[in-house]
């Protein structure tokens, strides 16, 4: 059974931030294979538009956006952009994610003397870029009175990996903000 049979996203569209990173490339073609029409966006937009030339060769909809996640006037814009091109958005992919090497633990760098501003890098492109684009983008979702966001977290929201302390927290806090959502 192929994935447009098991998930019919024929119509859709969908916004997924980080969406030519290692996982989100994954995700837009997913979407894109449901029959969606995916919006991929992150920082390297030349990278975002070579990736949707990619998925439009295979015959998929998709359009590469620029968007910087820390800051709310550019995730504003790239909703006014979608929404004047596509006139809606159903599903918000909160892909984009990452981490610092001086945000992590190593024979070189114990915990005493970390990188705060790397540390805060981390936590601002994994939970505020969440955080944010869900208050933008969920508006228009509350508004329209449909809709999805789906945050990416990472196993290492329960269970910590040894060395990366800020990821590990970021990708906790992304879990705990897509729990709390919910209520």
């Amino acid at each position: 059974m192929t994935t447009k049979e098991l998930f019919d996203l024929n119509g859709q569209v969908a916004i997924v931030t980080g969406g030519r990173g290692l996982y989100g490339a994954s995700i837009s073609e997913g979407l894109c294979e449901a029959g969606a029409t995916v919006i991929i966006a992150s920082r390297n937009g030349a990278a975002c538009d070579e990736y949707a030339q990619t998925l439009r060769d295979k015959g998929y909809n998709a359009v590469g956006m620029s968007l910087d996640l820390s800051n709310d006037a550019s995730i504003k814009q790239l909703a006014a952009d979608v929404v004047a091109k596509f006139g809606k958005i159903d599903i918000l992919i909160n892909g984009a994610g990452g981490n610092k090497a001086q945000a992590t633990i190593s024979k070189d760098q114990d915990f005493f003397n970390l990188d705060l501003d790397a540390f805060k890098w981390v936590f601002d492109l994994n939970v505020t870029g969440a955080v944010l684009t869900t208050m933008v983008f969920g508006e228009l979702l509350a508004k329209q009175g449909y809709g999805n966001v789906i945050n990416i977290a990472s196993m290492s929201s329960y269970h910590p990996l040894t060395n990366t302390v800020a990821y590990c927290g970021a990708k906790a806090a992304v879990y705990n903000f897509t729990e709390w959502m919910a209520t």
